[in-house]
């Protein structure tokens, strides 16, 4: 077997695998800044906090790949409107996720909020997007917005490494009483995705899984409740 198709088999399996998964696998969880895992990213959590506080920068701007947890940190910051919110006086906080997502006419409503928080000292903007400043001027975004994204602090989130997450996911274990052995981690993250989110909900159903058989996890126990949810699956 040639080597693209081994790594053709072994996605494969991850996908079934995933297609197990229960309905309510992903449970929402309101995202706060002390549920954050912050990893490298200690400056830019700080900053995030002095400014639902009130204070700091005037303007924040976070950038980085997908999953490194902007989305989490505007929605910690509280309530925050669909695309581009419209100033407020009653209002101390701004936050809009995902700018490179904007329509041409949400971006002239982010280039007047920008204005507007600038000229009110104490109200704050928080912006998110996937890509640097730099990058939105190279590939044509409206130059006067883009100049605006500078204003502040400029973070790049860094994801967790793959050992960070490893110990996250141990320390979270053993609060809770849970033992995961070393080749029972290696086999799941050989076979779930390795986000954080994924990691930590599989290990909290699995605990209750355990916990209810009266059994240690193990590589056939997680197998049995993959099984068990399938089955679910097709009965529904």
């Amino acid at each position: 077997m040639q080597v693209n198709d081994l790594v053709e088999s072994e996605k494969d399996k991850k996908e079934q695998i995933r297609g197990q998964l229960p309905l309510d696998f992903f449970p929402e969880k309101q995202p706060t800044l002390s549920n954050f895992i912050v990893g490298s990213n200690s400056e830019a959590v700080a900053v995030i906090s002095e400014q639902k506080e009130g204070r700091g920068p005037q303007f924040s701007y976070l950038w980085g790949y997908e999953g490194v947890g902007k989305t989490h940190l505007v929605r910690a910051l509280g309530k925050q409107s669909e695309g581009v919110p419209a100033f407020d006086e009653n209002r101390t906080i701004y936050a809009v996720d995902n700018v490179q997502d904007l329509r041409p006419e949400q971006q002239q409503e982010l280039f007047v909020l920008y204005n507007t928080v600038r000229e009110h000292p104490g109200t704050h903007l928080v912006v998110t997007a996937d890509r640097s400043p730099k990058d939105f001027e190279r590939q044509g975004f409206r130059k006067d917005l883009t100049s605006r994204f500078s204003w502040g602090v400029v973070f790049e989130l860094s994801p967790l490494s793959d050992e960070q997450k490893r110990q996250v996911i141990l320390e979270a274990a053993s609060q809770t009483g849970l033992k995961v052995a070393p080749e029972v981690l290696n086999w799941i993250e050989n076979n779930f995705p390795r986000d954080m989110h994924t990691m930590s909900n599989l290990l909290h159903s699995l605990d209750r899984y355990a916990m209810s058989a009266k059994r240690a996890v193990t590589i056939p126990l997680i197998k049995e409740w993959l099984e068990r949810n399938q089955d679910t699956k097709e009965d529904r």
